[in-house]
């Protein structure tokens, strides 16, 4: 069963009026100056989400990675008065000039806790959040290949803690590639940062290599990701939206929303409830 919510670019720009889609075309992409300024006050972004009062249960431990060549940190969070080592497990892949760290200033222990407390038919489950680097969570070609990291480490480390497996993953931009990357049977991703094409990623130096982008980019192998176990979050007004679109074509995602919104924190804070929600209704 799909929510999807699928109002296009040209018609929230027709609903804004014909001076509106003059602006709004530039500001899409960002060609006329001050663009995040005027997607917010053209009405294209919406509320930014609130963490909520809720309390928080969050570990930090790190962990020598041969992958990634350093030590890494992972935060290790569950809904309050939960026992992390007897849930499933998902992973929380961050975006681009985050971390561990940055995952748990978004809330996302706070939500953890508050959708536990309030979804209906949703179980608890443990969220794993682990540093992965710059460059989507694949190999960089200098000795940091985080994708490495989560397939063949962090199940051990999880095993040395008492923790499963994980059989979901969760990904917010950059870390939406790398959750569409993991072979988990269950997949969140929000404002996934994809491209069309090589040359669209290499302003971002996201990969090494135009073969590392094209053995790993989710558009390319949507065939390899089942639809049935994928959602999929992503605002209107982010630089990511068509290709969020065609992700969702191209997959059949059973869950899309896509509403006013933009590449930032409140744009992510407002769709993690839905996404966490999404999980702990189908994490067995």
């Amino acid at each position: 069963m799909s929510s999807r919510k699928f109002p296009t670019r040209r018609g929230f720009l027709a609903a804004a009026g014909a001076g509106a889609v003059l602006a709004g075309a530039g500001v899409a992409t960002d060609v006329l100056p001050g663009g995040p300024w005027l997607r917010r006050h053209l009405g294209l972004t919406g509320a930014d989400g609130v963490v909520p009062q809720a309390p928080a249960q969050a570990e930090f431990v790190s962990r020598r990675s041969a992958a990634r060549s350093r030590e890494v940190e992972l935060m290790i969070t569950a809904p309050a008065g939960s026992r992390p080592e007897r849930l499933p497990v998902c992973l929380a892949l961050h975006g681009r000039g985050s971390s561990a760290r940055g995952m748990a200033g978004l809330g996302l222990p706070q939500f953890l806790t508050a959708q536990f407390l309030t979804a209906t038919g949703a179980r608890p489950f443990t969220v794993v959040a682990p540093d992965g680097g710059e460059h989507y969570w694949h190999d960089d070609g200098a000795g940091d290949d985080p994708m490495r990291m989560l397939l063949e480490e962090i199940p051990v480390w999880l095993a040395e803690l008492g923790l499963a497996a994980p059989s979901a993953a969760l990904g917010i931009s950059m870390g939406g590639f790398g959750a569409l990357s993991h072979p988990a049977p269950l997949k969140a991703v929000i404002s996934p940062a994809l491209f069309g094409s090589w040359e669209e990623s290499r302003p971002l130096n996201a990969f090494p290599a135009r073969e590392v982008w094209e053995a790993n980019d989710p558009l390319r192998h949507a065939a390899r990701i089942d639809g049935r176990g994928l959602g999929i979050w992503c605002g209107t007004a982010d630089v990511f939206y068509e290709r969020a679109l065609d992700l969702a074509d191209r997959t059949n995602a059973v869950v899309t929303s896509f509403e006013p919104g933009d590449h930032t924190d409140g744009y992510w804070r407002r769709a993690l409830p839905d996404a966490l929600r999404y999980l702990g209704q189908r994490l067995a």
